[in-house]
């Protein structure tokens, strides 16, 4: 290989080759993402006119080009639209999508994709996986704090409160005014005019921390 060296009878040409060919690859990368980015909004608006009049909800469309895989995510409206989900104010959590639901909708968004022929070269061929949402670390929903009771939580503030803007703890309750947790036995509470989010702990953040500073 030449790595850009001049070679007898190549005109000079060289180095200015080789930079033509690494630019011509970012271009081809660059235009490679735009199709695959293009389409993935044509899978979401087909996966949208899908989900209507199921009672579902497009959670996430994405193209993992490494694997090869298209990933959509659906769930039921939280709303409760067609009997499927159960919302806040029904006091419990939405009802889980059931396996038949997922093959049906994606027997059906395969078909979709193969009439309509919107593949790119780029993509080629690929896997189509439909799934559910995972749980997200972040709580909002009363049914949230009431299953994730004495569970390690982690709160931020939008402005200090007693010193501090995060705390770490187990999850005791949530009441109209404040967010309770418990440190080592001890009650902190939060006011939830100041709280900017509460989330769950994972295990490797639990790892990682340290109690001591959670002391109020």
């Amino acid at each position: 290989r030449m790595r850009g060296r001049r070679r007898a009878g190549d005109g000079g040409c060289g180095p200015i080759a080789v930079g033509a060919v690494c630019s011509a690859r970012r271009e081809g990368m660059v235009m490679c993402a735009a199709r695959d980015a293009a389409f993935v909004r044509d899978v979401r608006g087909m996966c949208e006119r899908l989900a209507e009049g199921r009672g579902l909800r497009v959670d996430t469309v994405a193209y993992e080009h490494a694997s090869k895989t298209l990933d959509v995510r659906i769930a039921y409206n939280s709303d409760g639209e067609d009997g499927a989900g159960v919302s806040e104010e029904r006091g419990g959590p939405p009802q889980s999508v059931s396996v038949e639901t997922l093959e049906d909708f994606s027997r059906d968004l395969g078909e979709l994709l193969d009439d309509a022929d919107i593949v790119p070269t780029s993509v080629g061929a690929y896997a189509l996986e439909v799934s559910t949402p995972g749980i997200k670390n972040e709580l909002s929903a009363n049914w949230q704090f009431e299953t994730y009771k004495g569970f390690a939580v982690e709160v931020k503030a939008s402005e200090p409160y007693k010193n501090k803007t995060e705390w770490r703890g187990s999850l005791s309750r949530r009441t109209p005014d404040a967010v309770v947790l418990s440190q080592k036995g001890r009650v902190v509470k939060i006011p939830r005019s100041i709280i900017q989010s509460v989330a769950l702990v994972t295990a490797t953040d639990e790892d990682g921390d340290d109690d001591d500073r959670d002391a109020a």
